[in-house]
Protein backbone atom coordinates (compact mmCIF):
# COMPACT_ATOMS: atom_id res chain seq x y z
CA UNK A 1 0.00 0.00 0.00
CA UNK A 2 2.79 2.41 0.89
CA UNK A 3 4.45 1.66 -2.43
CA UNK A 4 1.22 2.57 -4.30
CA UNK A 5 0.91 5.90 -2.43
CA UNK A 6 4.53 6.72 -3.11
CA UNK A 7 4.12 5.97 -6.81
CA UNK A 8 1.02 8.15 -7.04
CA UNK A 9 2.82 11.04 -5.33
CA UNK A 10 5.73 10.75 -7.73
CA UNK A 11 3.32 10.71 -10.72
CA UNK A 12 1.49 13.86 -9.50
CA UNK A 13 4.83 15.60 -8.96
CA UNK A 14 5.84 14.82 -12.51
CA UNK A 15 2.53 16.29 -13.81
CA UNK A 16 3.09 19.56 -11.91
CA UNK A 17 6.66 19.70 -13.13
CA UNK A 18 5.62 19.26 -16.75
CA UNK A 19 2.86 21.87 -16.44
CA UNK A 20 5.24 24.42 -14.93
CA UNK A 21 7.87 23.87 -17.60
CA UNK A 22 5.30 24.25 -20.39
CA UNK A 23 4.05 27.58 -19.01
CA UNK A 24 7.57 28.87 -18.61
CA UNK A 25 8.59 27.84 -22.11
CA UNK A 26 5.62 29.69 -23.68
CA UNK A 27 6.47 33.09 -22.09
CA UNK A 28 8.98 35.62 -23.47
CA UNK A 29 12.27 34.36 -22.09
CA UNK A 30 14.18 37.67 -22.18
CA UNK A 31 12.28 40.97 -21.70
CA UNK A 32 14.22 44.05 -20.63
CA UNK A 33 13.17 47.61 -19.82
CA UNK A 34 16.41 49.08 -21.16
CA UNK A 35 16.50 52.81 -20.46
CA UNK A 36 14.54 56.05 -20.04
CA UNK A 37 15.61 59.10 -22.08
CA UNK A 38 14.48 62.52 -23.35
CA UNK A 39 12.60 63.26 -20.12
CA UNK A 40 10.68 66.55 -20.07
CA UNK A 41 8.03 67.86 -17.72
CA UNK A 42 5.34 65.88 -19.52
CA UNK A 43 6.97 63.28 -21.83
CA UNK A 44 9.69 60.60 -21.85
CA UNK A 45 11.06 57.88 -24.13
CA UNK A 46 11.56 54.27 -23.02
CA UNK A 47 13.65 51.63 -24.84
CA UNK A 48 12.78 47.94 -24.37
CA UNK A 49 13.99 44.65 -25.82
CA UNK A 50 12.28 41.28 -26.30
CA UNK A 51 15.04 38.84 -27.23
CA UNK A 52 12.81 35.76 -27.53
CA UNK A 53 9.10 34.94 -27.58
CA UNK A 54 9.66 31.67 -25.69
CA UNK A 55 7.78 29.69 -28.30
CA UNK A 56 4.49 31.63 -28.26
CA UNK A 57 3.62 34.56 -30.51
CA UNK A 58 3.75 38.00 -28.88
CA UNK A 59 0.46 39.73 -29.63
CA UNK A 60 1.05 43.05 -27.84
CA UNK A 61 3.98 44.93 -26.39
CA UNK A 62 4.71 48.32 -24.89
CA UNK A 63 5.32 49.97 -21.53
CA UNK A 64 3.08 50.79 -18.58
CA UNK A 65 3.75 53.50 -16.00
CA UNK A 66 2.40 54.94 -12.77
CA UNK A 67 3.45 56.97 -9.75
CA UNK A 68 3.36 53.78 -7.65
CA UNK A 69 5.72 50.79 -8.17
CA UNK A 70 5.03 47.70 -10.30
CA UNK A 71 2.40 49.09 -12.68
CA UNK A 72 0.39 46.61 -14.76
CA UNK A 73 -1.54 46.73 -18.03
CA UNK A 74 -4.76 47.04 -16.06
CA UNK A 75 -3.88 50.76 -15.93
CA UNK A 76 -4.82 53.13 -18.78
CA UNK A 77 -1.32 54.65 -18.70
CA UNK A 78 0.34 52.35 -21.22
CA UNK A 79 1.51 52.31 -24.81
CA UNK A 80 0.75 49.91 -27.63
CA UNK A 81 3.91 49.35 -29.65
CA UNK A 82 2.91 46.53 -31.96
CA UNK A 83 3.83 42.86 -31.65
CA UNK A 84 6.75 40.46 -32.06
CA UNK A 85 10.27 40.35 -30.69
CA UNK A 86 13.05 42.95 -30.99
CA UNK A 87 13.92 46.36 -29.58
CA UNK A 88 11.26 49.06 -29.58
CA UNK A 89 10.87 52.62 -28.27
CA UNK A 90 7.79 53.80 -26.43
CA UNK A 91 6.63 57.43 -26.19
CA UNK A 92 5.28 58.18 -22.73
CA UNK A 93 2.98 61.24 -22.60
CA UNK A 94 0.57 63.02 -20.27
CA UNK A 95 3.03 63.23 -17.40
CA UNK A 96 3.15 65.86 -14.65
CA UNK A 97 6.26 67.93 -14.02
CA UNK A 98 8.64 67.22 -11.11
CA UNK A 99 7.06 63.82 -10.42
CA UNK A 100 8.55 60.34 -9.84
CA UNK A 101 7.27 57.64 -12.20
CA UNK A 102 7.78 53.85 -12.35
CA UNK A 103 7.77 52.15 -15.74
CA UNK A 104 7.91 48.53 -16.91
CA UNK A 105 7.92 47.03 -20.37
CA UNK A 106 5.40 44.29 -21.09
CA UNK A 107 4.88 41.52 -23.63
CA UNK A 108 1.59 39.64 -23.98
CA UNK A 109 0.94 36.21 -25.46
CA UNK A 110 -2.16 34.03 -25.46
CA UNK A 111 -0.95 32.59 -22.16
CA UNK A 112 -0.59 35.93 -20.37
CA UNK A 113 1.60 39.01 -19.89
CA UNK A 114 5.24 39.16 -18.82
CA UNK A 115 6.89 42.32 -17.43
CA UNK A 116 10.44 43.55 -17.69
CA UNK A 117 12.45 44.96 -14.85
CA UNK A 118 11.18 48.23 -13.39
CA UNK A 119 12.83 51.58 -14.17
CA UNK A 120 12.31 54.85 -12.30
CA UNK A 121 12.57 58.45 -13.53
CA UNK A 122 11.58 61.96 -12.46
CA UNK A 123 10.00 64.44 -14.86
CA UNK A 124 11.54 67.85 -15.30
CA UNK A 125 10.21 70.85 -13.44
CA UNK A 126 10.93 73.06 -16.46
CA UNK A 127 7.85 74.36 -18.32
CA UNK A 128 8.12 74.02 -22.08
CA UNK A 129 5.66 76.45 -23.59
CA UNK A 130 4.98 76.89 -27.31
CA UNK A 131 7.03 79.34 -29.38
CA UNK A 132 4.80 81.98 -31.01
CA UNK A 133 5.20 85.36 -32.69
CA UNK A 134 2.82 88.23 -33.39
CA UNK A 135 3.93 88.89 -36.96
CA UNK A 136 1.97 91.88 -38.21
CA UNK A 137 -1.29 93.81 -37.87
CA UNK A 138 -2.02 94.42 -41.53
CA UNK A 139 -5.59 95.72 -41.86
CA UNK A 140 -7.23 98.26 -39.57
CA UNK A 141 -10.53 100.09 -39.89
CA UNK A 142 -12.81 102.02 -37.55
CA UNK A 143 -13.80 98.94 -35.58
CA UNK A 144 -11.74 95.99 -36.86
CA UNK A 145 -8.21 94.81 -37.45
CA UNK A 146 -6.55 91.70 -38.85
CA UNK A 147 -3.39 90.11 -37.48
CA UNK A 148 -1.07 87.40 -38.81
CA UNK A 149 0.71 85.16 -36.28
CA UNK A 150 3.03 82.15 -36.42
CA UNK A 151 3.58 79.23 -34.02
CA UNK A 152 6.98 77.75 -34.88
CA UNK A 153 7.05 75.01 -32.22
CA UNK A 154 4.70 73.29 -29.80
CA UNK A 155 7.72 72.07 -27.78
CA UNK A 156 6.53 68.51 -27.68
CA UNK A 157 2.88 68.81 -26.77
CA UNK A 158 -0.15 69.66 -28.88
CA UNK A 159 -1.43 73.23 -29.16
CA UNK A 160 -4.99 73.16 -27.85
CA UNK A 161 -5.87 76.85 -28.41
CA UNK A 162 -4.43 79.78 -30.33
CA UNK A 163 -5.40 83.29 -31.34
CA UNK A 164 -4.77 86.90 -30.34
CA UNK A 165 -5.74 88.93 -27.30
CA UNK A 166 -5.97 92.74 -27.25
CA UNK A 167 -6.51 95.63 -24.89
CA UNK A 168 -5.88 99.33 -24.51
CA UNK A 169 -3.54 98.36 -21.64
CA UNK A 170 -0.14 96.70 -21.82
CA UNK A 171 0.50 92.96 -22.13
CA UNK A 172 -3.07 91.64 -22.47
CA UNK A 173 -3.67 88.01 -21.45
CA UNK A 174 -6.21 85.31 -22.29
CA UNK A 175 -8.06 86.10 -19.07
CA UNK A 176 -9.65 88.97 -21.02
CA UNK A 177 -12.78 88.48 -23.10
CA UNK A 178 -11.22 90.46 -25.98
CA UNK A 179 -9.57 87.53 -27.72
CA UNK A 180 -10.02 85.29 -30.72
CA UNK A 181 -10.00 81.50 -30.90
CA UNK A 182 -8.36 80.41 -34.13
CA UNK A 183 -8.20 76.65 -33.77
CA UNK A 184 -5.20 74.55 -32.78
CA UNK A 185 -1.85 73.29 -34.06
CA UNK A 186 1.33 74.98 -35.22
CA UNK A 187 1.85 77.16 -38.30
CA UNK A 188 0.74 80.59 -39.51
CA UNK A 189 -2.80 81.79 -38.91
CA UNK A 190 -4.83 85.00 -39.25
CA UNK A 191 -7.08 86.53 -36.60
CA UNK A 192 -10.00 88.88 -37.27
CA UNK A 193 -10.36 91.41 -34.45
CA UNK A 194 -13.77 93.06 -34.09
CA UNK A 195 -15.67 95.38 -31.78
CA UNK A 196 -12.96 98.07 -31.62
CA UNK A 197 -13.46 101.81 -31.08
CA UNK A 198 -12.47 104.37 -33.75
CA UNK A 199 -9.24 106.34 -33.40
CA UNK A 200 -8.04 104.21 -30.48
CA UNK A 201 -4.62 102.72 -29.69
CA UNK A 202 -4.64 98.99 -28.93
CA UNK A 203 -1.98 96.53 -27.79
CA UNK A 204 -2.16 93.01 -29.19
CA UNK A 205 -0.35 89.73 -28.52
CA UNK A 206 -0.61 86.35 -30.17
CA UNK A 207 -1.12 83.42 -27.80
CA UNK A 208 -0.74 79.63 -27.95
CA UNK A 209 -1.83 77.22 -25.21
CA UNK A 210 -0.63 73.66 -24.58
CA UNK A 211 -0.92 71.39 -21.54
CA UNK A 212 1.89 73.29 -19.82
CA UNK A 213 0.33 76.73 -20.15
CA UNK A 214 0.02 79.74 -22.47
CA UNK A 215 2.82 81.46 -24.35
CA UNK A 216 2.56 84.96 -25.85
CA UNK A 217 4.16 86.66 -28.82
CA UNK A 218 5.82 90.06 -28.65
CA UNK A 219 3.30 92.84 -28.09
CA UNK A 220 2.35 94.91 -31.15
CA UNK A 221 0.46 98.18 -31.26
CA UNK A 222 -2.05 99.57 -33.76
CA UNK A 223 -4.48 102.47 -34.04
CA UNK A 224 -7.96 102.12 -35.48
CA UNK A 225 -9.04 104.51 -38.20
CA UNK A 226 -10.94 107.73 -37.66
CA UNK A 227 -12.00 107.91 -41.33
CA UNK A 228 -15.70 107.13 -41.73
CA UNK A 229 -15.10 106.11 -45.36
CA UNK A 230 -12.64 103.37 -44.47
CA UNK A 231 -13.16 99.73 -45.34
CA UNK A 232 -14.13 96.94 -42.97
CA UNK A 233 -12.57 93.46 -43.04
CA UNK A 234 -15.04 90.70 -42.13
CA UNK A 235 -13.67 87.20 -42.53
CA UNK A 236 -11.88 87.04 -45.88
CA UNK A 237 -13.99 89.85 -47.35
CA UNK A 238 -13.45 93.62 -47.30
CA UNK A 239 -16.61 95.75 -47.35
CA UNK A 240 -17.19 99.48 -47.62
CA UNK A 241 -17.91 100.90 -44.19
CA UNK A 242 -21.09 102.74 -45.24
CA UNK A 243 -23.76 102.78 -47.92
CA UNK A 244 -22.95 104.09 -51.38
CA UNK A 245 -23.88 107.73 -52.16
CA UNK A 246 -22.31 108.39 -55.57
CA UNK A 247 -24.09 110.39 -58.27
CA UNK A 248 -22.01 109.24 -61.25
CA UNK A 249 -21.07 105.94 -62.80
CA UNK A 250 -17.47 104.75 -62.71
CA UNK A 251 -16.75 106.42 -66.09
CA UNK A 252 -18.04 109.80 -64.86
CA UNK A 253 -21.46 109.73 -66.54
CA UNK A 254 -24.19 111.18 -64.27
CA UNK A 255 -26.86 108.99 -62.68
CA UNK A 256 -30.21 110.84 -62.91
CA UNK A 257 -31.83 111.93 -59.66
CA UNK A 258 -35.56 111.67 -59.15
CA UNK A 259 -37.37 114.04 -56.77
CA UNK A 260 -40.97 113.14 -56.07
CA UNK A 261 -41.75 112.99 -52.37
CA UNK A 262 -45.56 112.60 -52.38
CA UNK A 263 -45.80 113.73 -56.02
CA UNK A 264 -47.76 111.01 -57.79
CA UNK A 265 -46.82 111.79 -61.44
CA UNK A 266 -43.16 111.58 -60.50
CA UNK A 267 -43.82 108.29 -58.70
CA UNK A 268 -45.39 106.91 -61.85
CA UNK A 269 -42.39 108.08 -63.87
CA UNK A 270 -39.94 106.36 -61.48
CA UNK A 271 -41.68 103.02 -61.76
CA UNK A 272 -41.72 103.17 -65.54
CA UNK A 273 -37.94 103.60 -65.73
CA UNK A 274 -35.73 100.95 -67.31
CA UNK A 275 -32.52 102.93 -66.80
CA UNK A 276 -30.53 103.79 -63.70
CA UNK A 277 -31.68 106.44 -61.22
CA UNK A 278 -31.37 107.36 -57.55
CA UNK A 279 -33.39 109.08 -54.84
CA UNK A 280 -32.88 110.25 -51.27
CA UNK A 281 -35.33 109.00 -48.66
CA UNK A 282 -38.16 111.56 -48.62
CA UNK A 283 -35.87 113.80 -50.71
CA UNK A 284 -34.20 114.94 -47.47
CA UNK A 285 -30.50 115.78 -47.61
CA UNK A 286 -30.04 114.76 -43.95
CA UNK A 287 -31.19 111.23 -44.80
CA UNK A 288 -28.74 111.20 -47.69
CA UNK A 289 -25.84 112.00 -45.35
CA UNK A 290 -26.81 109.31 -42.84
CA UNK A 291 -28.11 106.46 -44.98
CA UNK A 292 -26.69 107.07 -48.44
CA UNK A 293 -28.71 107.06 -51.64
CA UNK A 294 -31.41 104.63 -52.79
CA UNK A 295 -30.82 103.22 -56.30
CA UNK A 296 -32.99 101.22 -58.64
CA UNK A 297 -31.58 97.93 -59.91
CA UNK A 298 -30.94 99.38 -63.36
CA UNK A 299 -28.25 101.58 -61.83
CA UNK A 300 -26.82 98.56 -60.01
CA UNK A 301 -26.65 96.60 -63.27
CA UNK A 302 -25.48 99.41 -65.56
CA UNK A 303 -22.39 98.33 -67.58
CA UNK A 304 -20.70 101.67 -66.81
CA UNK A 305 -20.31 100.47 -63.22
CA UNK A 306 -22.08 101.85 -60.17
CA UNK A 307 -19.37 100.77 -57.74
CA UNK A 308 -16.14 102.80 -57.59
CA UNK A 309 -12.92 101.40 -59.07
CA UNK A 310 -11.68 98.45 -57.03
CA UNK A 311 -15.17 97.53 -55.77
CA UNK A 312 -18.28 95.79 -57.06
CA UNK A 313 -21.87 95.11 -56.10
CA UNK A 314 -21.88 91.90 -54.02
CA UNK A 315 -23.51 88.78 -55.44
CA UNK A 316 -25.94 86.71 -53.41
CA UNK A 317 -23.10 84.20 -52.86
CA UNK A 318 -20.89 86.95 -51.37
CA UNK A 319 -23.69 88.11 -49.10
CA UNK A 320 -24.20 84.49 -48.02
CA UNK A 321 -20.49 84.17 -47.23
CA UNK A 322 -20.74 87.21 -44.95
CA UNK A 323 -23.89 85.90 -43.24
CA UNK A 324 -22.43 82.45 -42.66
CA UNK A 325 -19.19 83.91 -41.26
CA UNK A 326 -21.28 85.78 -38.69
CA UNK A 327 -23.08 82.64 -37.52
CA UNK A 328 -25.79 82.13 -40.15
CA UNK A 329 -29.03 83.95 -40.98
CA UNK A 330 -30.47 83.59 -37.46
CA UNK A 331 -27.48 85.19 -35.72
CA UNK A 332 -25.85 87.52 -38.23
CA UNK A 333 -28.46 90.27 -38.11
CA UNK A 334 -27.63 91.95 -34.81
CA UNK A 335 -23.90 91.55 -35.49
CA UNK A 336 -24.39 93.62 -38.66
CA UNK A 337 -26.58 96.38 -37.17
CA UNK A 338 -25.19 99.75 -36.20
CA UNK A 339 -25.26 100.64 -32.51
CA UNK A 340 -27.29 103.78 -33.21
CA UNK A 341 -30.56 104.33 -35.12
CA UNK A 342 -32.16 100.96 -34.32
CA UNK A 343 -34.78 100.62 -31.60
CA UNK A 344 -33.63 97.47 -29.86
CA UNK A 345 -36.56 95.30 -28.83
CA UNK A 346 -34.68 92.19 -27.74
CA UNK A 347 -32.15 92.26 -24.91
CA UNK A 348 -30.11 89.44 -26.43
CA UNK A 349 -29.13 91.76 -29.27
CA UNK A 350 -27.21 94.14 -27.06
CA UNK A 351 -23.92 92.32 -26.33
CA UNK A 352 -23.04 91.72 -30.00
CA UNK A 353 -24.53 94.77 -31.71
CA UNK A 354 -22.30 95.64 -34.66
CA UNK A 355 -19.61 93.22 -33.45
CA UNK A 356 -18.76 92.64 -37.13
CA UNK A 357 -18.26 96.36 -37.81
CA UNK A 358 -20.65 96.23 -40.78
CA UNK A 359 -22.68 99.13 -39.32
CA UNK A 360 -25.93 98.38 -41.11
CA UNK A 361 -28.40 101.28 -40.77
CA UNK A 362 -32.22 101.18 -41.00
CA UNK A 363 -32.37 103.40 -44.08
CA UNK A 364 -35.71 102.12 -45.43
CA UNK A 365 -36.56 101.90 -49.13
CA UNK A 366 -38.72 103.29 -51.92
CA UNK A 367 -41.51 100.76 -52.40
CA UNK A 368 -43.55 99.73 -55.41
CA UNK A 369 -46.58 101.50 -54.00
CA UNK A 370 -44.84 104.79 -54.63
CA UNK A 371 -43.98 105.56 -51.03
CA UNK A 372 -40.91 105.68 -48.83
CA UNK A 373 -41.06 103.00 -46.16
CA UNK A 374 -39.32 101.53 -43.13
CA UNK A 375 -36.80 104.19 -42.14
CA UNK A 376 -35.64 103.35 -38.57
CA UNK A 377 -37.33 99.96 -39.05
CA UNK A 378 -35.40 98.12 -41.74
CA UNK A 379 -32.25 98.22 -43.85
CA UNK A 380 -32.19 96.76 -47.40
CA UNK A 381 -29.31 96.17 -49.84
CA UNK A 382 -29.12 95.06 -53.46
CA UNK A 383 -27.24 92.02 -54.69
CA UNK A 384 -26.09 91.60 -58.28
CA UNK A 385 -27.83 88.21 -58.60
CA UNK A 386 -31.16 87.49 -60.32
CA UNK A 387 -33.44 84.54 -59.62
CA UNK A 388 -34.91 82.31 -62.33
CA UNK A 389 -37.77 84.78 -62.83
CA UNK A 390 -35.37 87.68 -63.43
CA UNK A 391 -35.97 89.37 -60.07
CA UNK A 392 -32.96 90.64 -58.07
CA UNK A 393 -32.04 89.22 -54.70
CA UNK A 394 -31.77 91.59 -51.75
CA UNK A 395 -30.54 91.32 -48.15
CA UNK A 396 -32.46 92.88 -45.27
CA UNK A 397 -32.17 93.63 -41.54
CA UNK A 398 -35.29 94.32 -39.48
CA UNK A 399 -35.70 96.21 -36.25
CA UNK A 400 -37.50 93.41 -34.38
CA UNK A 401 -35.34 90.45 -35.39
CA UNK A 402 -31.85 89.03 -34.96
CA UNK A 403 -32.05 87.61 -38.48
CA UNK A 404 -30.35 88.67 -41.68
CA UNK A 405 -32.82 87.74 -44.40
CA UNK A 406 -32.48 87.23 -48.14
CA UNK A 407 -35.31 87.55 -50.65
CA UNK A 408 -36.23 89.03 -54.03
CA UNK A 409 -37.93 92.23 -55.14
CA UNK A 410 -38.73 94.15 -58.34
CA UNK A 411 -36.07 96.13 -60.19
CA UNK A 412 -37.83 99.50 -59.74
CA UNK A 413 -37.62 99.65 -55.96
CA UNK A 414 -35.19 102.16 -54.49
CA UNK A 415 -32.76 100.28 -52.25
CA UNK A 416 -29.39 100.92 -50.60
CA UNK A 417 -26.08 99.65 -52.01
CA UNK A 418 -23.10 98.40 -50.03
CA UNK A 419 -20.00 97.61 -52.10
CA UNK A 420 -17.42 94.87 -51.58
CA UNK A 421 -13.77 95.07 -52.59
CA UNK A 422 -12.64 93.19 -55.70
Amino acid sequence: MKNHVLALAIFIGILFSCSSDKKSSSSPSILRTNSISSVTSFTALCSSTIASDGGSMITARGVVWNTTPNPTIALPTKTNDGAGIGTFTSVITGLVGNTVYYVRSFASTLEGTTYGDQQQFTTSSESLLPVISTDVVNITTLSTAQSTCTITSDNGTNIIARGVVWSTGNNPTVDLSTKTNDGAGIGTFSSNIIGLSPNTTYNIRAYATNNVGTAYGVQKQFITSSDLMNDIAIGNQIWMYKNLDVTTYRNGDPIPQEIFWQVLPAVSQWFSLTTGAWVTYQDASLNDKIYGKLYNWYAVNDPRGLAPVGYHIPSLAEWTTLINFLGGPYQAGHKMKSVSQWTIEYAQMLPNLNSSGFTGLPGGYLGNNGGYQDILIGGYWWSSTLNNNGNPYIVSLLNSSNNCQTGTTIKNNGISVRCIKD
